[in-house]
């Protein structure tokens, strides 16, 4: 463990806009009411540090969610999901760190998040405890937190750490305190994203999306993921 706080109970001000976290890469961000539409969410990351645009989009209007506050609303029944215009590759041992602030609507399907059209390579929130990862490895982790932490209709922010190197634990947190799961997990595989709100045309999410960033190679300090919780804290009064 790197010594995560457990909670960001902090000072208000204890806050940093995402783009002037100095660690890591800002690979993507999709920013509240930034650039969003039905049909594509632009990445805020590209402007800021001049790697690649993954910018989202879906042509098909048929599947396609609708605007919600600033974010996506998916509707799992109907296969909403995007693509990304390539794969985001996260290496093998490499550290990584994603930020989402969701809000789950059912667990009729599995809730993935992110994916690679590809059976062998997801994130995916399965129920109110269960967050599954399948890296390029062919390893497939299941973290339990212990208790039941994401109900329907409630608005929190899911953050994923990887731990950089050969050991790779896997630290998931609520609204910035780290869960206790039951029992450690670690996966150093390579993950390749180029999906969002589905698996492989399967497990589509159903919720909405207000926000999410992903930060790779090496991750974030512990003080820096307090602060960027913060700041998602402090934007949508959680």
């Amino acid at each position: 463990m790197l010594g995560l706080a457990t909670s960001i109970s902090k000072p208000t001000y204890m806050w940093q806009d995402p783009s002037k976290v100095n660690q890591g890469v800002l690979a993507l961000w999709l920013k509240n009411n930034t650039n969003v539409s039905a049909a594509e969410w632009g990445d805020a990351s590209s402007v800021l540090n001049g790697t690649t645009d993954f910018t989202v989009g879906q042509s098909d209007a048929s599947l396609q969610a609708s605007l919600e506050d600033g974010g996506l609303n998916f509707e799992g029944s109907s296969n909403h999901h995007y693509d990304l215009p390539s794969d985001l590759t996260i290496a093998e041992e490499e550290g990584f760190i994603i930020f989402l602030v969701i809000k789950l609507e059912s667990f009729d399907t599995q809730n993935a998040l992110f994916g690679t059209s590809d059976n062998g390579v997801f994130m995916e929130l399965q129920t109110e405890r269960r967050i599954r990862i399948k890296t390029a490895a062919g390893v497939d982790i299941t973290e339990y937190p212990s208790s039941n932490q994401f109900g329907i209709g409630e608005k929190c922010i899911l953050t994923l750490q990887r731990e950089r190197g050969d050991v790779g634990n896997i630290n998931v947190m609520k609204n910035g305190t780290l869960l206790t799961p039951t029992s450690q997990v670690a996966n150093t595989g390579e993950f390749v994203l180029d999906v969002l709100g589905t698996r492989n045309n399967d497990r589509f999410f159903d919720g909405v999306i207000y926000e999410a960033l992903i930060y790779s190679q090496g991750s974030l300090d512990a003080g820096s993921i307090v602060k960027v919780n913060s700041y998602l804290r402090r934007k949508f009064g959680i």
